[in-house]
């Protein structure tokens, strides 16, 4: 498939029809689901959260047609969460080029190679977000604090240097993650203390 400014596509990622209309949080941004893998993803993360609620999402994405990476933020600290800083920072010391200012091919505002939150109606957005429409009734959301996306290019460079670069990645944020759940758990700092990763 080619990328289309004029043709509008179709994401299995897309959650628009849970998430709340900014201008009208009783409603959903979408009336309807825009296909129903969508709804089935979305649906299926929503009942995984009530079980585990999550603290971290990390989702690894490429695209042929940046020339710069960058980073989503799109949990509650956004461009101030440290993991999102340290993940600029890998990537960067493994090769991959990282736009550090300006605006993603969206229009995003970048700060230090990460951009966030935004509001995107992605199934990321969806994890981050703490109310969410179900069946037209306002629940609690899964309320991840840290919702990470890499956005990485993949056009000039090969796959084993990707894949290099994003196994130095998870293995960093791996670490931070386990000192910062040790930290929360010793000081009770995290109001989901039981939860799962």
């Amino acid at each position: 498939p080619t990328y289309s400014e004029t043709i509008e596509g179709q994401s299995v990622g897309d959650s628009s029809h849970l998430l709340p209309d900014p201008d009208n949080p009783t409603q959903p941004r979408a009336k309807e689901v825009s296909s129903s893998e969508a709804n089935a993803l979305s649906r299926y993360l929503v009942r995984l959260a009530g079980s585990y609620p999550p603290r971290y999402s990390i989702d690894l994405h490429e695209d042929n047609l940046i020339p710069e990476g960058y980073v989503y933020s799109q949990g509650v600290l956004g461009a101030d969460d440290e993991l999102a800083i340290e993940a600029v920072k890998v990537l960067r010391e493994n090769g991959i080029p990282i736009k550090i200012e300006g605006q993603t091919r969206f229009g995003e505002d970048i700060i230090g190679g990460i951009i966030g939150p935004v509001s995107d109606s992605s199934i990321d957005e969806l994890i981050g977000t703490e109310d969410i429409l179900i069946d037209g009734l306002l629940q609690p959301g899964p309320a991840a604090r840290t919702v990470l996306v890499f956005e990485t290019p993949a056009k000039d460079m090969t796959l084993a240097q990707r894949t290099a670069a994003h196994l130095a990645l998870l293995r960093r944020l791996a670490v931070l993650i386990a000192r910062d759940r040790d930290d929360n758990i010793l000081t009770g700092n995290n109001r989901r203390s039981q939860e799962g990763p």
